[in-house]
This record gives structure tokens, C-alpha cells and sequence, in this order.
């Protein structure tokens, strides 16, 4: 990504993009941290009544996390903060639907390897 003072005349908007990319990726890390206890007190309570509970808090986490995965592709590369439309709804397909609209070049490729 460019830097604002590379390009003087889109500062403002890739500082903008820069700011939602970097709250969506600071939401995800607490997200990760909150898995990361609960598989911890999984493993140490596997006889907990409760645990399957806590199981399903972190399953429910890691779609959140995919969902503000693309949330942040879309902010960082419309310029725009997604929320007036997706976060609201936390709607997946219209989130796939805006992440098609970023060209193609912009998103990684996936790739076979054969032997």
C-alpha cells in the first residue's frame, strides 16, 4: 500500500483506510485472545459440564474474525468504512458481494502446487 506521502493527494483517504484496516485488525487480535483463553480452559476442564459452552463462544469468535477479515479488505481498499451497510447487518454474502467489486489483482490467489 502506498504511503500518504507518496501520493499527496489521496493522504487523507489512505490514512482513512489505514484507520478502519487497523481497528478491524486490533478487533481481531482481542477475538484471537478470547479463543485462545477459552481453548485454554477447554483443555483444562475437560470434564467441565459447561465446556461445550465456552466451545461454542470461540467457534462463534472465529466467524466473527472472518467476517471483520473482510470487512477490512473492503475499508482498505474502497477507502470507506463498511459500516453504514455490512457491519450492521454482519451479512456474509453481501459481504462476498463487496469483496468481489475489489479488482481481482488486489486479492491473493490461490495456488496448486504439483509434484
Amino acid at each position: 500500500m502506498a504511503k500518504p506521502s507518496d501520493i499527496p493527494e489521496l493522504a487523507p483517504q489512505l490514512e482513512k483506510a489505514r484507520q478502519i484496516y487497523g481497528a478491524y485488525m486490533s478487533e481481531i487480535k482481542a477475538r484471537m485472545g478470547f479463543i485462545h483463553t477459552v481453548v485454554q480452559h477447554v483443555r483444562a476442564n475437560p470434564k467441565d459440564p459447561h465446556g461445550y459452552i465456552n466451545a461454542e463462544s470461540g467457534i462463534l469468535q472465529l466467524r466473527t474474525i472472518c467476517e471483520c477479515m473482510g470487512l477490512a479488505a473492503i475499508g482498505l481498499h474502497s477507502y470507506a468504512h463498511p459500516t453504514e451497510h455490512l457491519e450492521q447487518t454482519w451479512r456474509v454474502r453481501e459481504i462476498f458481494r463487496e469483496l468481489k467489486k475489489i479488482e481481482s489483482r488486489l486479492l491473493s490467489a490461490s495456488v496448486a502446487v504439483q509434484r
